[in-house]
C-alpha cells in the first residue's frame, strides 16, 4: 500500500486519518519515523481512538476493479448482491494485507475495492 505522506505532517495527517486508517498502529509508526510512545501519547492527547475498522457506510461508493477492467460499482452493499458475495469479502478487497498479497501476482489479474468519495 502506497500512503503518501510527508514526515513533517504527521500529526496533521493523523488528526484527519487515525480513526478511519486501516494501517496498524506499528505501520504507522514506522511510515513516520516515530516511536510508539510517541504515537501513543499523541493520539491519547488529542482523543483518536484507533478502530482498525475502514468506515464503511451505505452512502460511500465504491468500484470493484479486476485487473485493470472495472466489473461493478456501488455501495458495499450492492456490489456484494452484484457479485453475489459476502459485505465482508468485499470489503477485504480493500485491506492492506490483501493488496501486498496480490501485489506479486503474476499475472496483476486480481481484484480491488477502490473508494470514490474521497
Amino acid at each position: 500500500m502506497s500512503v503518501n505522506i510527508n514526515t513533517n505532517n504527521w500529526r496533521k495527517w493523523l488528526l484527519e486519518n487515525y480513526e478511519t486508517t486501516y494501517l496498524s498502529r506499528n505501520h504507522l509508526a514506522k511510515l513516520f519515523n516515530i516511536t510508539l510512545g510517541v504515537l501513543a501519547k499523541f493520539t491519547s492527547e488529542n482523543k483518536l481512538y484507533h478502530s482498525r475498522k475502514y468506515k464503511f457506510n451505505d452512502t460511500k461508493g465504491f468500484a470493484l476493479y479486476k485487473g485493470e477492467n472495472i466489473i461493478c460499482y456501488g455501495t458495499i452493499p450492492e456490489i456484494a448482491k452484484h457479485q453475489n458475495i459476502s459485505e465482508d469479502t468485499v470489503k477485504f478487497y480493500m485491506k492492506p494485507a490483501y493488496i501486498e498479497r496480490r501485489k506479486n501476482s503474476k499475472n496483476g489479474n486480481y481484484r480491488l475495492l477502490i473508494c470514490l468519495d474521497d
